[in-house]
């Protein structure tokens, strides 16, 4: 199912390069070619007018012309107006030379509505459908007042054969095109969606570290605090900073910079539980939010990030530390928990850095 979708998409032009309209006239003006020299040698098979053999091949080559400049040119708007001009001189012919409303000539139409309806925008649309109404409705007329400008088929074979052709022929396009534009709107869902994620983790994420940003953490840990609360369970703030992390900065380089923040993202991700929030939030600062954990469990965790950093081996050789606070909430809001994280982290730097406070 997969390949035949790939064939497809390679036949009409993928969405990157094509609109769906345009992917939609491509695959109709490629039936329109198969169809017209197939309506062309079955007219020959079953003897009706020369007219009706090579209007429809004529129509069918011309077909394969707008198929060749709209796909392989790209030429879309050319494309539909030579297609839809070719339509305005074909529907005549077909109706007239065809049996008139008892034969399949009434099934182009079809072919005419559809294009006009799926291809074009604006008041395009609206002219060509209303060309084609016009167009219709004076056939129609005219075999009613003149039913002898009509040539009618001379056997009932030959009718059957005409209109079995000509429905089957609309029943295959409808088919195709539907299959074409399910299988556009399939896509662009995709791409929406895609896209709607992407835009969320965007909004949530820090862009170096990939750890989520200060506003989402927040967001987060209003949630755990409302949370524990209500369920009285344990709930500790572990706040950490890189030690002379501007010192770095000016003796290594920004870029350098960069690399240890991310790297050192990846070690806090790498060594805390899927349940604890890890976020970046400021500068050279980090939080984690651990639910369901006291004060002690969230110290131990906070010393094992710290010594896996510092024995961590850091390009350029270049020893990197942290410093950290931990707080547990008790009566505390969320600005209240955080400062009381952020002070027993400045404590451990006032001590000698590398460690961590409590």
């Amino acid at each position: 199912m997969e390949k035949r979708r790939d064939f497809l998409r390679l036949l009409v032009g993928y969405s990157e390069s094509f609109s769906l309209e345009h992917r939609l006239f491509n695959i109709f003006s490629l039936i329109a070619f198969f169809s017209s020299i197939l309506l062309s040698m079955v007219h020959l098979i079953i003897k009706l007018p020369l007219i009706l053999v090579l209007a429809p091949l004529f129509f069918g080559f011309l077909m394969a012309f707008c198929f060749y400049i709209s796909r392989k040119k790209k030429a879309f708007q050319p494309a539909v107006l030579v297609c839809a001009t070719a339509m305005l001189f074909m529907a005549p012919v077909l109706w007239i030379y065809n049996g008139g409303s008892t034969g399949g000539g009434q099934y182009f139409l079809i072919f005419i509505g559809i294009l006009a309806a799926i291809v074009n925008t604006g008041r395009l649309r609206y002219y060509l459908l209303l060309a084609f109404i016009l167009i219709l409705s004076g056939l129609i007329s005219l075999e009613y007042l003149y039913p002898e400008a009509i040539t009618y088929f001379t056997s009932p074979g030959q009718r059957y054969v005409s209109v079995l052709l000509g429905f089957n022929l609309a029943a295959l396009t409808i088919v195709l095109l539907f299959t074409v534009f399910a299988d556009g709107y399939r896509l662009e869902q995709q791409r929406v969606k895609q896209y709607a994620q992407n835009m969320e983790e965007i909004a949530i994420t820090d862009g170096l570290t990939g750890l989520y940003n200060h506003r989402f953490v927040r967001q987060r840990l209003e949630e755990e605090i409302s949370k524990a609360r209500r369920y009285k369970r344990k709930l500790s703030v572990i706040m950490l900073d890189i030690d002379h992390f501007k010192k770095l900065n000016d003796t290594q380089g920004h870029q350098y910079g960069d690399y240890v923040l991310k790297r050192i993202a990846e070690i806090l991700q790498q060594n805390v539980r899927n349940t604890d929030t890890i976020g970046r939030y400021g500068g050279e600062e980090f939080i984690i939010v651990c639910s369901e954990t006291g004060l002690a469990e969230s110290y131990m965790l906070a010393n094992r990030l710290r010594a896996e950093i510092e024995r961590n081996q850091f390009k350029r050789q270049v020893q990197v530390t942290i410093s950290g606070g931990v707080a547990e909430l008790h009566e505390e809001n969320i600005q209240q928990l955080v400062e009381k994280a952020d002070r027993c982290l400045y404590s451990a730097k006032r001590l000698g850095r590398n460690r961590i406070g409590m």
